[in-house]
């Protein structure tokens, strides 16, 4: 919890590595080709998605797969850190 409230993404990438099966890793991959196919089709020229953590680490990330479509793809960091 300590290294999503951070953002600290080598500790979340870490923790993905340890604690997820290699089907897990599999779905976690697909849901965020899924979510890649979709998100082009928003004809908003800027548009706000709220993901899991995980979804933003490892191999084939939402951000990774968002900017080889061409989008350009900004963290925002919380000013203080969650309770």
């Amino acid at each position: 919890r300590e290294a999503y409230k951070i953002g600290d993404e080598k500790k979340l990438l870490q923790l993905l590595s340890e604690n997820e099966s290699d089907a897990e890793t599999f779905r976690l991959k697909q849901r965020n080709n899924t979510w890649a196919e979709k998100l082009v089709w928003f004809p908003e020229k800027r548009i706000f998605v709220a993901v899991g953590a995980l979804h933003l680490v490892g191999k084939e990330n939402i951000l990774e797969l968002m900017q080889k479509r061409g989008f350009t793809m900004n963290k925002i960091q919380l000013k203080k850190p969650m309770n």
